[in-house]
C-alpha cells in the first residue's frame, strides 16, 4: 500500500522544502512546476507560470509507518516544520502509474520497440529503445521524421556526427543502418543513456558520446564526416554551422528541430554554400530537411 500526503505550498518555497525533506531521508515526493508555453520565432519557450500555490505530494510505503496517518504527519512536521493541520492525506489503492510507451511503426520496414513492450512485429526490423531522461523518446515529430529519413539510407562504412544527440536514438538508427562510427554530442550529460540504449541494439562499441557546449564553449568540431545531423533549432543550427565551419566538413546534412515559420535562415545558409535540398518532411509545424553538396 502507498500513502500520499499533500501540502499546498508557495512555489518559491519548493527548493527549501525539498532540502529539508531530503535531509531527513524523505525522498519519495512529487510536484509539478506550472509552466506557460510561449511561441516565439525560433520555436517554443517554456516559462514558469505565476501560480502562487502548487500541490507538493509526499509518499510513504508499507513498512515506513507503524501508524497511518500519525507517523507520516509527524515525520513531515519534524522535517519541514509544516503544521499538521495543513497536510492532507489518503491511501493510494494502486501504485503510481508508470509512463507507458506504445511501439511506433516508422514505415513498412522499421518499428521503434520500447524494451518493456517487445511484442513481435512480423517481418519488421526493431530499433529497441527505453526512454529515460534526455530528449528523443521517439514520440516527438522531429525524432520520428529524422528516423524515417535515416532508416531509408545506406550508411555502410560511413562516419556520422550527431549534434544535439539527446537520447542517442538517431545515432542508434544510423549504426543499425551500417555506419562504422557515430560521434554523438550534447550539451547535457547523456552518455549513460545513449550507451544504455545503444547496448540494447548491440552497437555501443561504435558510438562515442561527448558533452560539449558548441555555442558558447571552447570545444571545436574537428575533422570531416560523411553525414552531420543537427537536431536542435533554427537559430542554434545556424550558429553551430558558422562557428564550427560545418559546411566545409561534410557533403550531407540532416537538419531538424525547426518550426515552419523559422526555416528560411537555415535554407539560405545551405543554398549559399552550394547544397541542394533532397528531402523534406513536415509533421504539424515541425520541419526536417536533408541536404547534399551539389
Amino acid at each position: 500500500m502507498l500513502y500520499e500526503f499533500m501540502i499546498k505550498i508557495d512555489q518559491n518555497r519548493v527548493s527549501e522544502l525539498v532540502e529539508k525533506l531530503s535531509a531527513k531521508g524523505l525522498y519519495n515526493f512529487y510536484y509539478e512546476q506550472p509552466i506557460d508555453v510561449i511561441t516565439f520565432s525560433n520555436g517554443y519557450e517554456y516559462k514558469e507560470a505565476k501560480e502562487e500555490l502548487i500541490e507538493f505530494k509526499i509518499y510513504f510505503e508499507d513498512g515506513e509507518m507503524a501508524s497511518f496517518p500519525e507517523d507520516g504527519l509527524a515525520a513531515i512536521h519534524e522535517a519541514a516544520g509544516i503544521p499538521m493541520e495543513m497536510i492532507t492525506y489518503s491511501p493510494v489503492k494502486e501504485n503510481l502509474p508508470e509512463a507507458v510507451f506504445t511501439d511506433i511503426a516508422l514505415n513498412d520496414e522499421w518499428v521503434i520497440g520500447y524494451s518493456g513492450n517487445m511484442e513481435a512485429h512480423d517481418g519488421k526490423k526493431v530499433l529497441r529503445f527505453e526512454p529515460q531522461a534526455a530528449f528523443g523518446t521517439g514520440l516527438h515529430e522531429t525524432t520520428q521524421d529524422c528516423l524515417r529519413i535515416i532508416l531509408k539510407q545506406d550508411f555502410t562504412g560511413e562516419r556520422v556526427l550527431d549534434l544535439g544527440t539527446g537520447s542517442g536514438i538517431l545515432a542508434i538508427g544510423t549504426l543499425l543502418k551500417g555506419a562504422s562510427r557515430v560521434t554523438a554530442v550534447d550539451f547535457e550529460p547523456v552518455a549513460r543513456e545513449v550507451l544504455y540504449n545503444a547496448g540494447l541494439n548491440g552497437v555501443e562499441e561504435k558510438v562515442e558520446v561527448l558533452q560539449q557546449d558548441l555555442i558558447d564553449g571552447d570545444a571545436r568540431i574537428q575533422g570531416e564526416y560523411d553525414w552531420i545531423f543537427i537536431n536542435i533549432g533554427g537559430d542554434e543550427a545556424r550558429q553551430i554551422l558558422e562557428r564550427h565551419e560545418l559546411l566545409n566538413k561534410s557533403s550531407r546534412f540532416l537538419v531538424s528541430g525547426l518550426v515552419e515559420w523559422h526555416t528560411a535562415g537555415v535554407e539560405k545558409a545551405f543554398e549559399q554554400a552550394g547544397f541542394e535540398k533532397v528531402n523534406t518532411l513536415q509533421s504539424n509545424e515541425w520541419v526536417t530537411m536533408a541536404y547534399r553538396k551539389k
